[in-house]
């Protein structure tokens, strides 16, 4: 079987859907690694290009392509701004923020933008491999990887009920919206904190009640292991293509800049 353009084109949805999800489980764990080795902010931020593009070529909807991204769009935000303020050395340079002049290193200022191409490269990724990867499937590649059982049940029954704690953490931030929770800063930090404190209390409620549902219907963690496909043309392409990627990172990572 060969993996022509015109069978891209007609079947836009097979590659990379069709490919082994061990073998893109194995290019993501890949694609982590090179991003945390990564010496300069290119090589991240190219690995996040590449990934980006392949969900906009598949003709994912740009609501579910930058969804990961604010996720973590916060907490990259106190991340980078405790690295510009906590590294010290080297010349420093004053900015104005606010009104209030700040005086900021250029190591601060290089470490954090390194920090940040990291953590947009490990979204991007992540991104990539959920959108492409049934999870299923994903979670078959995990156990492959022999990862234990408890650990995959845990993944499973997180995902299932994600709908419902983001659908009750949507009603309880509304109601606090109804009671001006979010008016001003001190307010609006304490309503986070409650909302939570709400939602950890809500999963771990939640998780009780499905354990104790699942020893009622006698559950003892059997997973049914059919076999796994053959590999395909399609494998060829996508190892190719995830190679040239990893290459050009190490590339834009040793450089000289």
């Amino acid at each position: 079987m060969s993996l022509a353009p015109t069978d891209i084109e007609s079947g836009a949805q097979r590659f990379p859907r069709s490919c082994d999800a061990r073998l893109k489980l194995c290019v993501a764990l890949l694609g982590w690694l090179s991003v945390l080795a990564a010496a300069r902010p290119a090589a991240p931020l190219w690995i996040a290009a590449c990934a980006w593009g392949s969900l906009l070529g598949l003709r994912v909807p740009l609501r579910r392509v930058l969804r990961p991204l604010g996720a973590g769009l916060f907490t990259a935000l106190i991340a980078l701004g405790l690295r510009v303020a906590l590294t010290q050395g080297g010349p420093d340079f004053n900015v104005v923020v606010l009104g209030h002049p700040l005086a900021l290193s250029q190591p601060g200022v290089a470490a954090a933008a390194l920090l940040g191409a990291r953590i947009l490269g490990a979204m991007a990724i992540a991104a990539w491999l959920t959108a492409t990867t049934p999870w299923l499937e994903l979670e078959r590649a995990l156990g492959w990887l022999r990862l234990p059982s408890a650990l995959l049940e845990i993944l499973s029954l997180a995902r299932r009920y994600v709908s419902v704690l983001e659908e009750g953490m949507v009603t309880a931030r509304s109601a606090q919206t109804l009671r001006l929770g979010y008016r001003g800063w001190q307010r609006s930090i304490a309503s986070a904190g409650v909302l939570a404190g709400f939602t950890l209390g809500h999963a771990f409620d939640q998780a009780v009640v499905t354990s104790q549902a699942m020893q009622l219907r006698g559950y003892a963690g059997a997973r049914a292991t059919p076999p796994w496909p053959r590999s395909s043309a399609a494998d060829g392409w996508l190892a190719a293509l995830s190679l040239s990627v990893l290459g050009v990172s190490w590339l834009l990572s040793r450089s000289v800049s």
